[in-house]
């Protein structure tokens, strides 16, 4: 992240970055001897972290109540809860073709086989659901139209889509707004060319595919 940005807080396209970039960020500047600060929004209450005293433990103090070690396996604990309560669901099997047919409706045919595959192997796992119905959530978002900053608004606070490492390569895979979505979720020290050139080809991609369906629409 620009270092000015984070200490005058101004920047209008910020990124939705992890506490953990934060941190990191934080430090990269206390090692240059830059005197910065970046505000943590949490619910609606405001946390100013600093670069002069930044320690990773005391970030997530501040912030959670917990150090990082315990966030992480309280993060874990909560995912080993829902994935259990999905597991106990006897319903479950029953999800499935439900979950193929709505990624079916909201992209490009073209992928209907790779969604298939993707529900198929994440349903066979320990977690069942979770990193399928996350990305559904955030693809279904997308398709509302909204500008990318309310879409990500909307889901910061659904627990299934906080962890957007687990999700993001699926919805920049499938939605028709993927690119979009991980563009604006990457920060800017971790976009890479690589990644810059893949986004830019599944822009492509999609937009060869738009016009093509878009072609096969009959007009009355």
């Amino acid at each position: 992240m620009d270092i000015e940005n984070m200490k005058e807080n101004k920047n209008p396209n910020k990124k939705m970055l992890s506490l953990d970039d934060i941190i990191e960020n934080l430090s990269r500047a206390k090692e240059n001897g830059q005197s910065v600060y970046y505000d943590y929004d949490l619910d609606g209450k405001t946390i100013r972290l600093f670069s002069d005293d930044i320690d990773a433990d005391k970030a997530y103090m501040e912030v959670y109540g917990i150090t990082r070690e315990e966030f992480a396996q309280k993060s874990a604990e909560q995912m080993d809860s829902l994935a259990r309560s999905i597991l106990e669901d006897e319903g479950i099997d029953e999800k499935i073709p439900e979950w193929e047919k709505s990624g079916e409706e909201i992209i490009f045919p073209e992928k209907h086989e790779a969604w298939k595959n993707f529900v198929d192997e994440a349903t066979s796992s320990l977690y069942r659901g979770p990193e399928v119905m996350a990305t559904l959530a955030i693809m279904e978002e997308l398709e509302t139209g909204k500008p990318i900053e309310a879409v990500l608004e909307s889901i910061k606070n659904n627990r299934l889509t906080r962890d957007y490492d687990r999700v993001s390569q699926y919805v920049f895979q499938f939605s028709n707004r993927g690119p979009e979505f991980l563009e604006n979720i990457t920060p800017p020290d971790k976009m890479t060319p690589e990644l810059m050139l893949a986004i830019e080809n599944q822009k492509r991609t999609n937009s060869e595919l738009d016009q093509k369906h878009s072609k096969e629409i009959p007009t009355k």
